[in-house]
């Protein structure tokens, strides 16, 4: 995955801004205002974006539209649409291996302290520390201080409450908090999920509809796809950065 960076200006800043891309909260939009004034902004080839808000750190990491976060996540790491990240969240260490003889690195990490020559890590290539991938549905929202594992998956519309500590997977529209968290109950009744989850919703963007933030889901289902049909509302489309950089002529270099 290529990497990349860019200086932050003011005129930048506003630039991005024009584009859906925040790097403020949203009452500075506008202002040309950015913790990152002056300061190198790291992004990939993958990172991407539509009215998104990075609150926090230097990295732009793909992020799903309306999303916003307030902590800075590995390039590697993509937020769906509609998602709400709060700050303090950490990842753990990559997992050793707990079967064999030993969970030291010197059984299967040849570049830790310059293992490269021993033996011992020349026959270990099949105890590798597991780096599966992180997956993070729409509509997730994750408080403060949680605590997650790097290979996991978290569902469209889960909920992890404040001081967490995720261990497995979270099915679509758990409510999971404690340690180690657990479910506590789903937002809404089975069925209920099941037709949120057939509408799809998530990849469309759904501002122009008329419509109450505390409309009943049921109804809200069924004024989905009334403006759906009607192609009122259209699917998400990203925009990718490097492609927004390079259109507006914003010089940018590989790292």
């Amino acid at each position: 995955m290529a990497k990349y960076k860019f200086v932050m200006t003011e005129e930048i800043c506003l630039l991005l801004q024009q584009e859906g891309l925040l790097f403020c909260r949203g009452l500075e939009q506008d202002s040309g205002k950015t913790h990152l004034m002056g300061k190198d902004v790291l992004f990939s080839e993958l990172s991407s974006f539509y009215n998104t808000a990075y609150r926090k750190g230097n990295v732009v990491y793909p992020m799903g539209a309306y999303s916003y976060s307030s902590v800075q996540f590995p390039l590697d790491i993509r937020v769906g649409n509609y998602c709400s990240i709060a700050g303090n969240i950490h990842f753990r260490g990559w997992e050793h291996p707990i079967t064999a003889f030993t969970t030291n690195h010197i059984a299967y990490d040849a570049i830790t302290l310059n293992l490269m020559h021993t033996q011992l890590v020349k026959n270990s290539t099949n105890l590798k520390p597991k780096r599966a991938k992180f997956h993070m549905g729409d509509d997730v929202w994750i408080a403060n201080d949680v605590l997650l594992p790097r290979h996991i998956t978290i569902g469209t519309g889960a909920i992890i409450a404040a001081r967490a500590n995720v261990t497995k997977d979270v099915p679509p529209y758990a409510i999971v908090g404690g340690n180690p968290a657990k479910i506590i109950k789903y937002r809404f009744e089975e069925k209920i999920i099941e037709k949120l989850l057939a509408t799809g919703w998530t990849e469309y963007d759904i501002a122009p509809m008329e419509i109450r933030g505390d409309i009943p889901v049921e109804n809200f289902i069924e004024e989905f796809y009334n403006y759906r049909d009607k192609g009122l509302i259209k699917p998400i489309v990203l925009k990718n950065l490097k492609e927004v950089l390079d259109k507006h002529g914003i010089v940018y270099e590989r790292v």
